[in-house]
């Protein structure tokens, strides 16, 4: 007589070594690259202002995750509106749970926490091409809230050679900088995130962050490893706040930017070309599109779901 196994669907427990097992375990399946969410950095992401264990739900079994959905908090102004939205990412099934529903079970559980909690709407991020899109609409479906696809980011990305010689620790990077530089962005950003002093501070001192300031601007961004053989790591690049540096000294930061990430191990940088910031640096120092796109999804509960496709968009994405 066999036993059935105990099952429970709950709180993520912030058992982060079991959430990296299993992450790894699903996305080396999937044809793209995927980055190895390893555990220092998915244990610093619920050290994001606001993060909590309650908004990421995870189907247990016998003890172990076999389902999970992350949610994180995030204020996003969209068009004149100031929306309070968590993006939900790392949407993960075990591979010997995919296609029994364990996926819709989670996020369906995902959207009715952030309601209860008070939060107005979601992003969501599938890659271009990836089940996870059609999955995502499924459950969009099955919890009965809109689903607008509003950009499509297609990413660039260049190889970077090894760092010669060990860099020193570049200064801090100032909370009141970041912000001051996040504030400069054009008005004609249709979606754009805003920052607490908090959420910058962390944005600033992340796991494997990377910062560089000149006069007023500043880039950031992370060195993750890549599933891959053999093991390789990645500088993604993410904040491009130089709107206040003379555009003849932007590509002299980027470059700072990408020898701090060889010096950190990365092999290769990536960045998505949102539109919010001038991209001709990154045509200069060699950046190529690549095969790789995503697709960012925005649901509101209620009322006008926003731009149905965006112009432009400054946000994370994962």
């Amino acid at each position: 007589m066999s036993v059935k196994p105990a099952r429970s669907l709950e709180s993520f427990r912030g058992d982060f070594a079991g959430l990296a097992r299993l992450a790894e375990a699903s996305w080396a399946e999937n044809n793209d690259q995927s980055l190895r969410y390893v555990e220092p950095f998915l244990r610093n992401l619920f050290e994001y202002p606001g993060a909590t264990f309650d908004l990421s739900p995870a189907i247990y079994e016998n003890g172990e995750a076999v389902a999970f959905v992350g949610g994180f908090p995030r204020t996003v102004r969209v068009g004149p509106r100031e929306l309070r939205l968590t993006a939900n990412t790392l949407l993960t099934v075990s591979p010997a749970h995919k296609g029994k529903g364990y996926g819709a079970v989670v996020w369906t559980e995902f959207v009715k926490r952030a309601r209860s909690a008070g939060y107005q709407g979601t992003l969501s991020f599938c890659v271009d091409g990836g089940p996870m899109n059609g999955i995502i609409a499924a459950c969009a479906q099955r919890a009965r809230v809109p689903l607008h696809r509003i950009w499509t980011a297609q990413y660039h990305a260049r190889f970077l050679r090894p760092a010669r010689a060990a860099l020193s620790p570049p200064p801090e990077i100032r909370v009141e900088a970041f912000l001051h530089a996040a504030q400069a962005l054009p008005v004609e950003v249709e979606i754009a995130r805003s920052w607490t002093e908090a959420e910058a501070r962390w944005q600033c001192r992340r796991f494997g962050g990377i910062c560089v300031e000149q006069d007023g601007a500043v880039l950031t961004g992370y060195v993750m490893p890549v599933i891959d053989t053999p093991p390789a790591q990645s500088l993604i690049v993410e904040d491009i706040l130089w709107n206040r540096l003379d555009p003849a000294r932007r590509t002299g930061l980027l470059q700072s930017l990408l020898d701090r990430g060889a010096a950190a191990g990365a092999s290769v940088a990536v960045a998505p070309d949102l539109q919010y910031a001038d991209w001709q640096p990154f045509r200069a120092l060699g950046f190529r599109p690549s095969r790789r796109s995503l697709h960012v999804y925005l649901t509101v509960w209620d009322g006008d779901p926003g731009p149905e496709q965006a112009r432009s968009l400054y946000l994370d994405l994962f």
